[in-house]
């Protein structure tokens, strides 16, 4: 009984102390008790994954496309776009000229660390160590959905549509193709279709 009315007391104490917050917040902030630090991102965040041994490193997608990283649990973001558009030039085929943008984020259960970043255009991104290091890669096609292996960091499952392209001489036939890389997408090789 006691700690019922306890509780209850404590949350009426807590309720008023987060309508008051509004009005507290600057006042502490103008006398030097919080440290805040403002950053401005391109446009609302759509996805946002955290990651690492204590999850002190995020990564935001953003509605606009861009992708930030953060080394210090959100203070401080870099924006990565740069590094992907560098990244992904290098994979370009001859006949292409678009890279895309990065439209997910996945994360690998068998290494928080390690991260996917998915394309518009056939090109997809590796990001290690939560994003410090990125590499592109070009699987050729546009991969509508990547699983990772829960226990083998290197492994994932991918599909992609056909293109009517790839029939010369026939009748152009979309549908989806299953393909495994245990190469971390260095390598794939096609498991059904």
């Amino acid at each position: 009984k006691n700690l019922k009315k306890y509780l209850k007391s404590m949350f009426k104490r807590f309720s008023k102390a987060i309508t008051l917050l509004p009005l507290i917040f600057p006042v502490l902030l103008a006398m030097g008790d919080i440290q805040s630090t403002k950053y401005e991102l391109d446009s609302t965040p759509r996805d946002l994954v955290w990651c690492g041994a204590n999850n002190e490193y995020a990564v935001i997608l953003t509605e606009s496309h861009s992708l930030y990283r953060s080394d210090d649990k959100g203070m401080h973001w870099k924006k990565l776009n740069d590094i992907l558009v560098n990244t992904g030039m290098d994979e370009l085929e001859q006949n292409e000229n678009e890279i895309g943008k990065v439209t997910q984020i996945l994360q690998s259960p068998a290494d928080k660390s390690l991260l996917i970043f998915l394309g518009t255009h056939g090109i997809n991104w590796i990001g290690e160590d939560c994003g410090r290091r990125i590499k592109a890669l070009n699987q050729g096609r546009r991969i509508s959905e990547f699983y990772f292996h829960p226990t083998e960091r290197t492994w994932g499952l991918a599909s992609a549509y056909t293109l009517c392209e790839d029939f010369v001489g026939e009748p152009c036939k979309i549908y989806k193709e299953l393909y495994l890389t245990q190469e971390l997408g260095n390598n794939w090789k096609q498991i059904a279709s």
